[in-house]
């Protein structure tokens, strides 16, 4: 029994083979992270979908004025439904409640609001660039349809080619409740 081969790798075709898998790696993974900011806008972008698609279709059977907040010290949007309509201000308006009803979605640390159209009106601009404007809201009638808004934000945590915080748009349908997500600022 002298000399017989074993099946098998040596050292050195193991060492090969790690060699290129790390190189294929080296390769990929930075294209997985260049897709994240973007999935992360469309993720945020589907989460308010649900917020107004909730109120769109309250709004539709309790036959009630709802309305979405968007409190700026908190940076959140938040549902609420008007159960004494008619008496004023925020008289009567509460947020939505129930079991399994998610009635606020949080604006992510990194995303910063840089116009919010309602009817074709920047209320950030209106009130100073936004200094002292709390919150703006939108409506949406027991009919099914919403005030016309669009929201242009930047996404600090993503850079585009010339190195600025990426702009991007969400316009709301006053039909349909449901807003679309557009690479850069829209306008009314």
């Amino acid at each position: 029994m002298s000399g017989t081969n074993k099946p098998g790798f040596t050292l050195l075709e193991i060492m090969v083979a790690l060699a290129i898998i790390a190189l294929i790696a080296a390769a990929v993974v930075p294209r997985f992270d260049r897709g994240l900011p973007l999935k992360r806008r469309q993720a945020f972008t589907a989460e308010l979908n649900a917020l107004l698609g909730l109120g769109w279709q309250q709004a539709l059977t309790t036959n009630t004025i709802h309305r979405v907040t968007f409190d700026f010290d908190k940076n959140l949007f938040l549902l609420q439904a008007d159960d004494k309509a008619g008496l004023g201000d925020n008289k009567g308006f509460q947020e939505v409640k129930g079991a399994f009803i998610m009635s606020s979605v949080s604006l992510p640390a990194d995303y910063e609001i840089k116009q919010f159209f309602i009817e074709g009106h920047d209320e950030m601009q209106r009130f100073g660039g936004g200094r002292g404007l709390k919150s703006a809201h939108f409506f949406i009638v027991p009919e099914g349809l919403m005030q016309a808004v669009i929201i242009n934000l930047i996404d600090k945590n993503a850079l585009d080619e010339q190195g600025r915080a990426v702009r991007f748009g969400l316009v709301i349908n006053s039909f349909s409740g449901q807003c679309t997500y557009y690479d850069g600022f829209q306008k009314p």
